[in-house]
């Protein structure tokens, strides 16, 4: 007797969906309390059949054997959940897996959003907002001094900072700092003239006026003044040796070139964190040595600065090993934590004609969001006060830990900080 399953009520223009089990022990056909455009077997059974799964569904029980079988075998979308073989698991699996099917999305897709941790109504809000915008806030009047700024004067400064660094050594205090932003963005200007210029035949000037590139007038114009001028030149020269007889576009040209290769210094590839910003003397700097330098300022509590990053799993790596060539205080201590952001928060990319934007293999392109999306790293820490730095300064919050303790938000900026 079939198991009882809600049928589907997937669209006819469809095609067949073939589901393998494995980790369910007697899973029985299931073709008969489905549409007829269903049928769930086991993967042993749909093997004997000759029958190709389209989608392979993994249980507790069958992980060991999944990591037996052929990769021909496994030549197909496949879930795994950690638990036990449960059929109301399957219903809704299956419910969902034809819902992304309606929308015109492929199983290997919808593979995509189960491991990422992305809700199909999610995906339907993330294309509705891109397709239509958001609504925009009318703001009733700038904030300004005295009316909604509260300005503290010398006297109030003194006293406030003088209490903080008495009691720095009775609490925990964290700088948070959101790190995981790629340079991409920053460098797109570069990007576009790498791929439109041609350093043999093309004139700077005129690519300049004819495409109203005024950021690329201000990069040529300073170019010696950026950090990692020196860095780049060393590199040409290395690699071309006929380089100083080359022509001033040419040069200028492989100069953005060594800035964004992959096979160099592949700044449009990396956090922006770990692009040297800043020089001093002869040595450029980067973001995150200017954060350890600002944590030991005004983040340490019991001799000891406690810094935290949300990075990218693949560039961790290149923080520490900034932070491990960072020279501290010998009588300081330095401690460094990292998290990710959650996958969960990505989003999907469209097209000019409002269709999922594609990878060159076909899957699918999804981009982490932006710094909102960290409130969830935030709110794990444990520290009693945790300060960070955005671009513009946002109110103070709170929340409680375990131990019903009042946990303050202390969002700082250059501008001014609130206490």
């Amino acid at each position: 007797m079939a198991e009882n399953i809600t049928k589907s009520n997937s669209d006819t223009s469809i095609t067949k969906l073939n589901v393998a089990i494995i980790g369910a022990n007697n899973i029985k056909d299931t073709r008969n309390a489905f549409a007829e455009s269903i049928a769930i077997n086991s993967f042993e059974a749909m093997q004997q059949n000759g029958i190709h799964p389209d989608v392979i569904l993994v249980f507790d029980n069958g992980h060991r054997h999944l990591n037996t079988l052929p990769s021909e075998d496994l030549n197909c979308p496949t879930i795994e959940f950690n638990c036990k073989y449960d059929l109301e698991i399957l219903n809704s699996t299956i419910r969902k897996i034809q819902k992304a099917r309606e929308l015109g999305f492929e199983i290997s897709d919808y593979v995509d959003f189960h491991k990422h941790g992305i809700s199909l109504d999610e995906i339907e809000n993330h294309i509705n907002f891109l397709k239509q915008g958001f609504s925009k806030k009318v703001l009733h009047r700038a904030a300004t001094i005295g009316d909604g700024i509260s300005q503290l004067d010398a006297t109030k400064i003194a006293a406030y900072a003088s209490k903080f660094e008495k009691q720095a050594d009775l609490i925990s205090c964290e700088k948070f700092v959101p790190a995981s932003g790629a340079a991409s963005r920053m460098f797109g200007f570069l990007a576009k003239f790498l791929s439109e210029f041609n350093p043999d035949t093309d004139c700077i000037e005129t690519y300049i006026k004819t495409n109203k590139a005024e950021d690329l007038s201000v990069f040529i114009l300073n170019i010696h003044r950026f950090p990692f001028y020196d860095e780049v030149e060393k590199l040409l020269t290395k690699n071309h040796i006929d380089y100083e007889s080359w022509e001033l576009p040419k040069k200028q040209y492989h100069f953005v070139a060594v800035m964004l290769d992959k096979n160099f210094l592949s700044f449009s590839y990396k956090p922006k964190g770990v692009v040297p910003f800043h020089k001093y003397d002869n040595k450029a700097c980067t973001p995150v040595e200017e954060h350890i330098k600002e944590a030991f300022d005004y983040a340490v509590s019991k001799n000891q600065a406690q810094l935290h990053f949300t990075v990218t799993e693949e560039h961790q790596v290149i923080f520490e090993e900034i932070i491990n060539t960072t020279s501290i205080n010998k009588n300081q201590k330095l401690v460094v934590n990292y998290s990710y952001q959650q996958k969960s928060t990505d989003t999907i990319a469209l097209d000019d004609q409002y269709k999922p934007f594609r990878n060159a293999n076909k899957t699918l392109h999804l981009r982490p969001s932006g710094h909102g999306a960290l409130i969830n790293n935030l709110n794990k820490l444990e520290s009693d006060i945790i300060l960070t730095t955005f671009r513009v300064t946002t109110a103070l919050r709170w929340r409680f830990t375990r131990k019903h303790l009042p946990v303050y938000y202390l969002i700082y900026s250059r501008e001014f900080s609130i206490f």
